[in-house]
């Protein structure tokens, strides 16, 4: 491919005709010169609403520049990076990645300082970006191309480079959310905030339409300088200190184009994660809901700062220091919420129609890993066990005490809680389905797919500690690890799956040291993970792209469809995921299942979540109504249980 291109041009963003007037020649000039273009995009005009991937700060504010070399272009960047710019203010984190939490991700975990510490440094970047590397095939082109995107993420109006196939023309990739190359359409956009199921179908159409069209441009010989690009996103997107930071995420977004899951992560960071019930962070200690554009307080942590200064489980926030909070980003509003121990937040609460204002002392808060409680539901003592990751290695033994702790202070059934549950180790995940299921029982079937993996089914180790009746929540983040577990519980019959279709990631990373074939990566303190197998469950199905369909659907708000407020889920991140086989689901107990549902189906839990009079539970809809049905479901096996004791 190489020995026909010539050196490409850089495109930098501009706004629209009025910005077009300004003395920026070098812009101007022979602007139609290229047949094929590249754009940065600015995504500078943040929409309410929008917290997930590049269309979270989103604008398309774009117009083709420049042929006159790097130069040039830097003048152009420069000029408007203190023009367009000047009045910007950074809100959130700038370098969010496409997409939600499937994995464990220090880089979006904040721990800056781990990744300064691997020695990363823009020569390794440089390296996989040199033109014989990009043009080498198709996906090589993709993998820089995602690259630079990482990059332009670091700038403080987080940019994109996208293709265009015609002058002055949008539409194709941008569906009909852009008519032209000119300004955009914002009141459309604006318009469309409420509706996120369409906004998160438009970003899946995107996705994939970028990748083809990117693919095509390299099929009919597209220029693209990437070592330009480069050379300008370092000096103008990241900031000084950032450079290990940004390569690392760089090279993270260039693996990712090959293969979904693989990355890169810190060797210290991985041991922290391994070795820790769970993590601390100084706040205000409230866990919240963001629905159509409004904050509610899904559950107040006891013992926590916001609990003590009277927060209560659905309170819905509507200031933050006396700001409305419908005019700050989602990312800066979280971030406002942390901050130094001992300071304080004025939160403007609504409560049942009555408004008022608490102040809440930032302190430090603890958050575990797995936690427990029991509550009482009609005078039936049942018990809630919340898991957030397959991560620790203490999983096993703090999941098998709060059981038993639960079992012998009277419960009489199980919610096992996995909703935004990433995933985490597979043999922890196998040891945490021991706990119900017993021991010699195959929960996962391995399919390898690289020569690093390995085929076979994998069974649990030790002995079930609880034979009571088990209810399994999820949710469309429930990931890996989770759905390894829940689809096992399911394909045994052994729990009622109820809540979401979950994430649908049925593919096993293994993580390894970098070798010497990893060139300047070699010896660094880093692990490379990679997809070397798919999973099914013990049934034969796979989860991949499927996801685990739940016995009974509980939407996140009364009389909404259960999808309404699901997160984006693999099929609609990863335009190249790996494909679905396997057999189809085929529910075990049909009969068992509406049974369940007429029962739980009385209007307490809608009653209950309206009123926000929940008791000992937290204003969470899909937890009430999971509560509901574990009621049920005590009550159906308890009811067998005496009839076959009766009979014997």
């Amino acid at each position: 491919m190489g020995a026909g291109h010539e050196p490409g041009a850089l495109f930098f963003p501009t706004v629209s005709a009025a910005w077009r007037s300004q003395r920026l020649p070098a812009c101007n000039a022979r602007h139609a010169c290229v047949p094929r273009r590249v754009l940065l995009l600015a995504q500078g005009v943040g929409l309410k609403g929008l917290k997930y991937g590049w269309w979270g700060t989103i604008a398309i504010l774009a117009i083709v520049v420049a042929c006159g070399g790097v130069e040039a272009a830097e003048r152009c960047a420069s000029t408007l990076a203190g023009s367009a710019h000047a009045a910007a203010r950074p809100v959130g984190d700038p370098r969010g990645l496409l997409g939600l939490r499937v994995d464990d991700d220090s880089q979006e975990a904040g721990h800056d300082a781990i990744w300064r510490k691997t020695g990363l440094t823009w020569a390794i970047l440089e390296a996989h970006l040199s033109k014989d590397r990009c043009y080498a095939d198709e996906i090589a082109f993709l993998q820089c191309v995602a690259a630079i995107n990482a990059l332009l993420n670091f700038h403080r109006d987080p940019m994109r480079l996208t293709p265009v196939t015609r002058q002055g023309s949008l539409g194709r990739i941008m569906g009909d959310a852009v008519h032209s190359a000119g300004p955009v359409d914002v009141a459309r956009l604006r318009r469309m905030d409420g509706d996120r199921a369409e906004l998160m179908k438009l970003q899946k159409s995107l996705r994939r339409e970028a990748r083809d069209v990117w693919a095509q441009q390299f099929r009919d010989g597209a220029v693209v300088d990437f070592i330009a690009l480069y050379t300008w996103a370092r000096h103008y997107a990241v900031q000084p200190g950032d450079e290990a930071l940004a390569v690392g995420s760089a090279l993270n977004a260039w693996l990712a184009a090959n293969d979904p899951h693989a990355k890169l992560l810190p060797t210290e960071w991985l041991e922290q994660q391994r070795g820790s019930d769970g993590e601390s962070m100084v706040g205000v200690g409230i866990q919240l809901r963001y629905l159509n554009a409004e904050w509610t307080v899904r559950e107040a942590i006891s013992q926590g700062p916001a609990a003590a200064a009277g927060v209560r489980s659905g309170d819905q926030i509507t200031h933050l220091d006396g700001r409305a909070v419908v005019e700050i980003q989602p990312a800066a509003f979280v971030e406002s919420l942390k901050g130094i121990e001992g300071t304080t937040v004025k939160l403007g609460l609504k409560r049942g129609g009555q408004a008022l204002e608490l102040t809440v002392r930032r302190q430090k808060v603890e958050l575990k890993n797995v936690s427990h409680t029991l509550f009482q539901r009609e005078g039936w003592a049942l018990g809630y066990l919340k898991l957030e990751a397959f991560q620790s290695h203490q999983t096993y033994d703090q999941m098998k005490r709060a059981i038993q702790d639960m079992e012998k202070s009277g419960a009489r059934g199980l919610v096992l809680d996995l909703r935004g549950n990433p995933g985490g180790e597979m043999k922890i995940a196998i040891d945490v389905a021991s706990l119900f299921l017993g021991e010699h029982q195959v929960v996962v079937i391995q399919k390898a797919v690289h020569p690093g993996g390995q085929s076979g089914a994998y069974k649990t180790s030790f002995t079930a500690v609880t034979a009571l009746p088990l209810v399994v929540l999820l949710d469309s983040q429930s990931a890996s690890a989770s759905e390894l577990v829940a689809g096992a519980l399911q394909d045994y019959g052994r729990a009622t799956i109820v809540g979401q279709r979950s994430f649908g990631k049925g593919t096993v990373q293994a993580g390894r040291a970098l070798s010497a074939a990893e060139g300047p990566l070699h010896g660094l303190p880093l692990v490379l993970f990679e997809t070397i197998a798919k999973f099914h469950q013990p049934s034969g199905r796979t989860n991949q792209l499927a996801g685990i369909v739940p016995d009974l659907e509980i939407p996140v708000l009364p009389g909404a469809h259960p999808d309404e407020h699901a997160g984006e889920r693999e099929e609609d991140l990863y335009a190249h995921a790996l494909s679905s086989e396997g057999p189809a689901y085929v529910r075990r107990m049909p009969e068992l299942a509406l049974w369940l549902s007429s029962c739980a189906n009385q209007g307490k839990a809608e009653r209950e979540f309206q009123s926000r009079q929940t008791g000992s539970l937290p204003h969470d809809f899909q937890l009430l109504r999971s509560a509901d049905i574990l009621r049920c479901l005590v009550r159906a096996v308890e009811a067998r249980s005496r009839k076959l004791a009766g009979a014997a």
